[in-house]
């Protein structure tokens, strides 16, 4: 991979299971500069399950789902 990604992040939304854990869904775009051009190599979302530790929130799984390939 030659090319610099981002991967943009919005429209969060928090649902909480229990006291514990919370699933969070969210939209990603996936960006790309290379030669001084961006494109937009793909769109999808994320599905994180965050559950609640001694030293915080912790994401304790990540599940991306993209429209595409690139």
């Amino acid at each position: 991979q030659s090319d610099r990604r981002r991967h943009h992040i919005s429209n969060i939304q928090v649902l909480p299971q229990d006291s514990n854990t919370a699933t969070v869904l969210s939209y990603v775009i996936v960006s790309a500069v290379a030669d001084q051009e961006l494109t937009f190599k793909t769109v999808g979302t994320y599905t994180d399950t965050v559950t609640r530790t001694s030293e915080g929130w912790r994401i304790s799984a990540k599940e991306l789902n993209l429209d595409t390939g690139f």
